[in-house]
């Protein structure tokens, strides 16, 4: 089987080489490895070339990292999709890993594992995450949740092409009315990719980190630090995103509440727009944490800490 692993990048030359070679130096070798440099103005360029043809690569005006990822899955052939950003590094063993867990589980569209943080220079941070890899049928635990379910990120994701053929090119924002007040969001893709996934069939989940995720001061995505009443609006683009793809993408309408997204939830909470009894309550019940971290949460929020950032 043929997994494309997917790189993107922007003005990230001190670690792309890193992330190439990390695609590259996989156990699993039936791999075609896709670089898109979105018109960077640093050494980029010269890394992507150095390589020669052992990746397929592509170097564009600046658009945008969904631009980029659009391209470079245009460009791909692979039958499972594996996405990387260009600062985080891939263990060797994580393609032979995506590939087995697809096999055990041949009805997935989505395959995902925990990720370790690590800072700038690749030193561990904190645990891995998510806390929990959730796996299996989930497709009414979600629905009861808002469309959310704890995920990876990016470089954390696979699918199958079967899928995520049906919801490419990704859109990079989504317009969304909250109240009296019309906003315009940058999607994430990979919420946009993983939560049809979840909705359609069961998840193949692996607890453990196949992925390093790099934080660093250059970071793209700072969706997990934004002020609260920022990811509120988010939150709902992505709900109306989701429930739009579900519609047009798979004809299979589904009615979300926001209400019930856990992680919305406790956002609003830290804004000071929910109660924190309420919020507790919503937390014990939700569908689709196990008891003992719904536990933890709950008692997070009635200990004042902010809303889980990685749950």
């Amino acid at each position: 089987m043929l997994v494309s692993i997917l790189i993107t990048s922007y003005n990230y030359s001190r670690y792309l080489g890193i992330a190439i070679d990390s695609a590259l130096n996989q156990t699993y070798q039936d791999i075609e490895v896709i670089v898109v440099d979105d018109g960077s103005t640093d050494e980029s360029p010269a890394v992507i070339a150095s390589y020669g043809e052992r990746i397929v690569s592509r170097v564009k005006e600046n658009g945008g990292p969904t631009s980029a990822l659009n391209q470079a899955f245009e460009i791909s052939r692979g039958q499972l999709i594996c996405l990387l950003d260009a600062d985080d590094v891939f263990e060797a063993t994580k393609v032979q890993s995506v590939v087995d867990a697809a096999a055990d589980v041949p009805g997935a569209y989505l395959v995902h594992h925990q990720l370790q943080m690590i800072d700038a220079d690749g030193r561990p941070l904190h645990a891995p995450f998510p806390r929990r890899v959730s796996s299996g049928d989930l497709r009414s635990r979600v629905r009861q949740s808002g469309g959310w379910f704890p995920h990876a990120v990016s470089s954390g994701l696979a699918f199958r092409r079967s899928y995520a053929e049906r919801l490419f090119p990704i859109p990079d924002s989504w317009d969304v009315e909250i109240g009296s007040e019309s906003h315009r969001v940058a999607l994430g893709a990979d919420t946009y990719l993983a939560g049809p996934a979840a909705l359609l069939a069961p998840v193949a989940g692996i607890d453990r980190p196949l992925t390093r995720y790099r934080t660093h001061q250059s970071n793209r995505s700072t969706r997990f630090f934004e002020i609260p009443a920022v990811q509120v609006v988010r939150y709902a683009a992505e709900m109306e995103a989701l429930s739009t793809a579900m519609r047009e993408k798979f004809d299979q309408p589904v009615h979300l509440q926001l209400d019930q997204h856990l992680e919305y939830q406790l956002l609003r909470c830290a804004a000071g727009d929910a109660s924190r009894a309420r919020t507790v309550g919503r937390v014990l019940r939700s569908a689709v944490l196990p008891l003992g971290q719904r536990c933890r949460e709950a008692l997070r929020v009635c200990a004042n800490r902010g809303p889980a950032r990685r749950l």
